[in-house]
């Protein structure tokens, strides 16, 4: 499909969702549309996604969206619910998803700024996780990820804001449960920064190093542990991310997965040392954004689970904010 005959498409729906309103809303609402729609067919273009405008179902999702623009007088929400849109071209076939998305364009001129906000940092952090083995790379490189969502503005506090997402169905509060500390629930991913690993120069790790370079054909080093003075561990978030390491390099998974036996066995990869986590958290409090996230985490005033619509929400939001596209995918 042309941009041309793209464009065509939209303005016939938008004159259908115009004329539902009053002659004094009309203009209102045909100005709000007409800046929507530019930035969706321009982003669909650029993705190669017109043809979806060929779909009747897209055509029914891409109206409601025209009467969200209509309702809003915030540009952000033009951004979010093209995002919305282009995330329904894209996933199409899953059915769950694209049931999330409409919902999800239903309630963007609804949500207050401050809660989307916090749902957007709240999934980001719950999903990241560090890929670099070096402690201060990876929470580095987490700190500056988070920054472009958070916008260095300031987080929702209290109950309010998590309510006000649940009436919207974009989260569920559970008095029941509880959330971990922030520091307790990364390390659980990423075991390796904590790991017990051995005192310098150990007679196992040496053996471990050699057996890997000489049996199967992996040149790798212990480092300094950063939280253990006088230990050393193998430079990884554990052995998932040892083993995805050794095949994004080449190996098969059987022999990543040999190599990573004989790392964990020696370096108790996975292994997390409980005593190390305190000197964690104050490593991540280092840095500001991961400092104001923590401490936003740990006072959580109520449990909750983000739904399959605030996840779309939070997507859309976050692709918004990542101009240059640096930032992985909400799931």
């Amino acid at each position: 499909m042309t941009e041309d005959r793209a464009r065509e498409i939209a303005r016939e729906s938008a004159r259908e969702a115009i004329d539902g309103y009053t002659v004094e809303a009309q203009t209102i609402a045909a100005e709000r549309i007409a800046r929507f729609d530019g930035i969706l067919i321009d982003g669909l273009a650029r993705q190669g996604l017109l043809g979806a405008m060929a779909d009747p179902a897209f055509q029914v999702a891409l109206r409601k969206a025209q009467i969200g623009a209509a309702s809003t007088e915030r540009d952000n929400d033009y951004d979010i619910l093209a995002a919305l849109i282009e995330d329904r071209a894209k996933r199409a076939d899953d059915r769950p998803v694209r049931a999330g998305i409409n919902r999800a364009i239903e309630i963007v001129d609804q949500m207050d700024s401050q809660a989307l906000r916090g749902l957007t940092v709240y999934a980001a952090a719950a999903q990241y996780s560090p890929l670099n083995g070096d402690v201060d790379e990876g929470l580095g490189a987490m700190d500056r990820m988070l920054e472009q969502l958070s916008e260095g503005l300031e987080l929702p506090s209290g109950r309010a804001w998590i309510e006000h997402l649940d009436v919207l169905g974009a989260v569920r509060q559970d008095s029941i449960q509880s959330f971990k500390k922030l520091a307790d629930y990364w390390t659980e991913k990423t075991p390796g920064y904590l790991s017990v690993g051995l005192p310098a120069g150990a007679e196992e790790g040496t053996a471990a190093i050699a057996e890997l370079r000489d049996v199967h054909r992996i040149s790798v080093a212990p480092v300094p542990h950063t939280f253990k003075p006088g230990y050393e561990r193998l430079p990884f978030t554990g052995s998932n991310g040892f083993r995805s390491l050794l095949v994004g390099a080449g190996k098969s998974d059987a022999e990543a997965e040999a190599a990573a036996a004989v790392a964990s066995s020696a370096y108790k990869l996975d292994e997390r040392d409980d005593s190390l986590v305190p000197a964690y958290r104050e490593r991540l409090c280092t840095l500001p954004t991961l400092n104001q996230i923590a401490g936003w985490w740990d006072e959580f005033a109520v449990f909750f689970s983000v739904t399959p619509v605030g996840s779309v929400v939070a997507r859309a939001n976050s692709k918004r904010l990542d101009k240059a596209g640096f930032l992985p995918p909400i799931e």
